[in-house]
Order: structure tokens, then C-alpha cells, then sequence
């Protein structure tokens, strides 16, 4: 996967073996070596808002135990 020139992008939940260079990287396993780890059920993301032209989230979605808050935050 790649993005588009200049386009500020976040992964969030990149896990093992997915974290893509030239996006911030987001994942509650620090092991995994994201950018930023985060509990992505957290009521608030640590980002601002407009942050992100881009988001991935390749299975994560189903992993969260609040999928509308999460959207949300989306």
C-alpha cells in the first residue's frame, strides 16, 4: 500500500508485521513498534481533529469493544 504524495495518513491497529513506512503507525502492542501506542478504546484517539487526509484500518474494526465510538472517532 502506498499514499498519495503528500497526503498525511494513519494506520490505526498496524500489529505485527504491517507497519507501512511514511504513515503514522498506531497500535496497543508496543511490541509491534508503531509510530504511537494508543488503546484505541479509549473515548478520545490522541490525535486533533482534520489530523489525517488518510486512515487505514485493515482488520481492526472488529477487535474494539465500542465499534460506534470507534467510528466516531473515525
Amino acid at each position: 500500500m502506498t499514499k498519495a504524495g503528500n497526503c498525511r495518513a494513519v494506520q490505526l491497529g498496524s500489529g505485527m508485521g504491517t507497519v507501512l513506512p511514511g504513515i503514522v503507525n498506531v497500535d496497543i502492542n508496543s511490541s509491534t513498534n508503531p509510530d504511537v501506542v494508543c488503546d484505541l478504546d479509549a473515548k478520545a484517539f490522541p490525535f486533533r481533529n482534520d489530523s489525517f487526509d488518510m486512515i487505514v484500518a485493515i482488520s481492526l474494526l472488529e477487535h474494539l469493544n465500542d465499534f460506534f465510538a470507534a467510528m466516531g472517532e473515525i
